[in-house]
């Protein structure tokens, strides 16, 4: 990552106060090569967030009217599968993310899911924005109970990582299976079908977990199930045999980066589990490891989200914990080729250390904080024909084994490319955080700043890489995809989230009371000043390159070189928001 005074000096004067550019030549020379295709802009507004109407509008120069699409909505929580606390900041995978105090879905390629309901809770369903702006509702039933006002689908969804299919299982049993990709199937003519099986009406919907061509669930009489996605596929029983009727299955599964495979935990008891690999062909493969009391997955939100129960990206390594005696923390290849690696033994690690935080998985080196709470480092751990490998990255204890704990109090990690991003919190400072870089290649790492004083603020993109902001006494603007610094606030000036296009970025800085600023930046590394907004609430950057602005008065786009002629809404309600494109 770029940190050189010299860098930050000349990026910083770039963006924030020299050659500056009238409105009027920005949008002449910075959005003169926006291309004017027709497509979406979808807009909330209401009174109230549980009063909101849903609106497409056209962009790009077209004549007719805005869409109507929903009324009385109101945006529900929505929580999703699988979900461990080092997925929050990846943009590669499906993911939950709360913007403007609305949950939803993100999926590559700017896309978004969102559950809502409206007309008094008569009807409940999920909304798809798509990446060029429109909005459909995928799957709407009406409300159930006595009252009619109940929501008749589980408490979360389950997507596959690439945003292709969406499985809902019903409140009152069966699956629905949707399409996200705009194909529809043969069998009903729309997006969603659904699965009647009796297997399916007895999911447990903590447990199902969506592939490129599969779904994977657990019923709740303890049997393993494989569900074909193509239209009419039905459930498959994937029950490893020799089973007895008090067999226990656990519920949460570790799903293969691919989506190809999932490790599951079954047996008699709790303390005598096997782990068994299930792939979308063929039966169940039990694990070489013995029985013993192993940990489950623990996702959020009912579990910490430091996950226990790892697969890798082509399911080829597993990390699972042993809890039998004590937490020890292992690394297994699949294949049985390379032997077992018991990270915590007492070799490598001081007697009784065992707690781990925040792993995840670079190729087949396992990532992973460990230690004692609130004592730790960060580890690499790699199986090996040669021999196993853990080595210390940080070293705050020491490099040398065994690893006695640390002094690190980590809370955030984010793989990019062969580095790590990891913050902690300040041992001298408790309103204070470290960010470090740790280089995976070198299993070396360096402090970049040690005065975060709030979350880094994940953008927004049509498709790029987003770019985050690191708070701070004077925030810091990263390149997402390289990590290389763009821009630095001076102290007091705090950088909004960016949004990027695919060949312009925005940032916005606020200047009290009222004004904000909207800073264009580049791909070559310079920045210029745009117009001032007055009151701004939102910007956005649609799909084909189209910046909207939503401010107290109007919302507005601009493009093609000159500002458009304001959206066709009423003046806007007191909640207005932008949903599609990169909005902040």
């Amino acid at each position: 990552m770029a940190t050189s005074t010299d860098n930050m000096s000349r990026i910083s004067r770039r963006s924030y106060g020299v050659g500056l550019m009238s409105p009027r030549f920005l949008a002449a020379c910075v959005l003169s090569c926006a291309p004017a295709f027709a497509q979406g802009l979808t807009v909330v507004d209401g009174p109230s967030m549980q009063a909101l109407d849903v609106h497409v509008l056209p962009q790009g120069g077209a004549t007719n009217g805005s869409t109507l699409l929903l009324q009385a909505v109101e945006f529900l929580p929505l929580e999703i599968t699988g979900r461990g606390e080092s997925m929050e900041m990846r943009t590669d995978c499906a993911r939950l993310d709360t913007r403007n105090a609305i949950s939803r879905i993100e999926l590559p390629g700017g896309r978004r899911i969102l559950a809502y309901s409206r007309t008094a809770a008569r009807f409940y369903g999920y909304l798809l924005v798509d990446s060029n702006g429109e909005a459909r509702v995928l799957l709407e039933l009406p409300g159930i109970g006595f009252f009619g006002d109940a929501n008749p689908f589980a408490d979360r969804i389950a997507v596959d990582r690439q945003g292709t299919t969406m499985c809902v299982v019903a409140a009152a049993g069966g699956i629905h299976v949707v399409k996200l990709d705009g194909t529809t199937f043969a069998s009903t003519g729309t997006a969603a079908r659904f699965s009647q099986h009796a297997a399916a009406l007895a999911a447990d919907p903590i447990s199902v977990m969506v592939g490129p061509t599969h779904a994977f669930f657990v019923s709740r009489d303890a049997r393993m199930w494989r569900m074909p996605l193509a239209d009419l596929g039905s459930p498959v029983a994937c029950t490893p045999q020799g089973g007895v009727s008090t067999s226990r299955l656990k519920p949460e599964l570790a799903m293969s980066e691919d989506g190809a495979k999932v490790a599951f935990l079954y047996g008699p008891s709790n303390t005598s589990l096997s782990i068994y690999l299930l792939g979308t062909a063929g039966g169940p493969t039990m694990l070489p490891p013995p029985p013993s009391k192993y940990e489950d997955a623990n996702y959020l939100p009912e579990g910490t989200g430091h996950l226990k129960f790892l697969l890798n990206r082509d399911g080829s390594r597993l990390f699972y914990v042993d809890a039998n005696v004590r937490d020890e923390s292992h690394l297994l290849d699949t294949s049985g080729v390379l032997a077992d690696l018991q990270i915590t033994q007492d070799s490598i690690f001081e007697p009784y250390i065992g707690i781990h935080i925040l792993p995840t998985f670079k190729g087949n080196v396992l990532i992973a904080s460990i230690g004692d709470p609130d004592q730790m480092d960060w580890f690499s751990a790699e199986l090996a024909p040669t021999g196993n490998v853990v080595r210390n990255i940080t070293g705050t204890g020491s490099f040398a084994q065994p690893f006695p704990a640390g002094t690190m109090i980590p809370t955030k990690v984010a793989i990019a490319g062969n580095r790590a991003l990891v913050t902690d919190a300040s041992p001298t400072n408790a309103s204070m955080q470290n960010l470090r870089v740790l280089d995976l290649t070198a299993s070396t790492s360096a402090v970049l700043f040690q005065d975060l004083d709030g979350p880094i603020l994940t953008g927004a993109s049509t498709g790029p890489v987003p770019d985050v902001v690191v708070p701070g006494v004077g925030d810091r603007l990263f390149h997402g995809a390289t990590g290389g610094l763009i821009a630095a606030a001076p102290p007091g000036f705090h950088i909004g989230t960016p949004i990027s296009g695919s060949w312009f970025s925005v940032a916005t800085v606020k200047i009290p009371p009222d004004w904000t600023a909207l800073v264009f930046y580049f791909p070559d590394g310079t920045g210029v000043f745009g117009p001032l907004m007055h009151r701004l609430r939102q910007a956005a950057i649609t799909h084909q390159d189209l910046l909207a602005v939503s401010t107290d008065q109007a919302l507005s786009t601009m493009g093609v070189g000159v500002a458009q002629a304001n959206a066709p809404l009423a003046a806007p309600q007191p909640i207005r928001l932008i949903l599609s494109g990169a909005a902040n």
